[in-house]
């Protein structure tokens, strides 16, 4: 099992402790777009939506 279905897992398992860090290292894996406006905003699009 890769890291990034591993975080998942994890987040799932307790959504109080989601990091930007986990969510990109996610996004990438699953081909989610993201964007960051700077600042903390970052924005999270995938192509097929």
């Amino acid at each position: 099992m890769n890291t990034a279905i591993k975080l998942l897992a994890a987040m799932r398992q307790n959504p109080n402790d989601w990091a930007m860090a986990k969510l990109l290292t996610v996004a990438k894996q699953y081909g989610v777009e993201v964007r960051s406006t700077g600042g903390s905003h970052h924005v999270f699009s995938h192509p097929s939506a």
